[in-house]
């Protein structure tokens, strides 16, 4: 616990110090260029921890690739990598196909240019899939079971933090500093619990990866290739209203919910009987 915490602050110090710097340029800059204050402090929050995660690696004994379960130079890796991108394309179809057999989506015409749509999917999921899986599947997994934490517990605190993230963002609220302090009331008073329980099931999912294979490739490739086929299944159908199963899927994005974390774990425990994880 307090080794996830320690993660936790280091994102929340970033993002007050985002909000900050929003407070001092609306100061010489009051419109923001059009964008809404909690965009900013967002934007700015994600730079800054990005600007100084090697340096918080570091002092967390986590500053070689190795430790964080990239090895690039071995070319198995990127093999496995391409390997995991087909299983999270198969995967998440399988669950984009389930969606659509219930009548909880729908098709929809394609009317935005696909290939605009395609390349926000391959390069967006990139970048997600690198910034998350380094961060949670890798260093903090890492820096739990180092510190004595085992898999169980490097697990489901990184799942935890990671679910938990996805909800506690700068919330619209009149100004930059007051939109941080609204995440924590938006996070108690408004996060749809379906979607929480699925991002906390992807998360182990991802993190038993980690635990099986003692690297990320399998876990970079699934979490890109989830990306794209969310963003695909967003241009092509939308959520059927008043489906009599709808509460399977949760409206936060309308593809996870209780049928997505049943799905991942109906695989994760159909694989899990073929070979016992090991930790990295």
């Amino acid at each position: 616990m307090t080794v996830t915490l320690v993660f936790f602050l280091y994102l929340l110090g970033a993002t007050l110090a985002g909000a900050g710097l929003c407070a001092l340029t609306t100061a010489l800059w009051p419109d923001l260029g059009g964008l809404a204050p909690h965009r900013v402090v967002n934007r700015l929050g994600l730079l800054l921890a990005l600007a100084g995660l090697w340096w918080f690696l570091r002092a967390q004994g986590l500053g070689r690739a190795a430790a964080l379960g990239l090895d690039l130079r071995d070319g198995a890796f990127w093999r496995r990598f391409g390997l995991g991108y087909l299983a999270g394309l198969a995967i998440l179809g399988g669950l984009l196909g389930l969606l659509l057999a219930l009548d909880l989506r729908h098709p929809t015409p394609w009317d935005a240019p696909w290939p605009k749509v395609l390349a926000q999917g391959l390069f967006g999921g990139l970048a997600v899939a690198a910034i998350e899986e380094v961060f949670f599947r890798g260093a903090l997994m890492s820096a739990i079971l180092r510190r004595g934490g085992g898999p169980l517990a490097a697990a489901l605190w990184s799942s935890g933090l990671f679910a938990l993230l996805h909800f506690l963002k700068p919330q619209p609220a009149g100004g930059c500093l007051t939109s941080v302090g609204a995440a924590f009331i938006g996070l108690l008073r408004n996060t749809p619990w379906d979607a929480f329980a699925a991002l906390f099931v992807v998360g182990l999912f991802l993190a038993w990866t980690r635990l099986r294979s003692g690297h990320l490739a399998w876990a970079l490739g699934l979490h890109a290739a989830w990306v794209l086929v969310i963003r695909i299944a967003h241009s092509t159908s939308d959520l059927t209203p008043g489906a009599p199963l709808g509460f399977l899927v949760s409206p936060y994005d309308g593809i996870t919910g209780w049928l997505a974390a049943g799905w991942l774990l109906l695989l994760m425990g159909l694989a899990g009987m073929r070979r016992r994880p090991r930790p990295p």
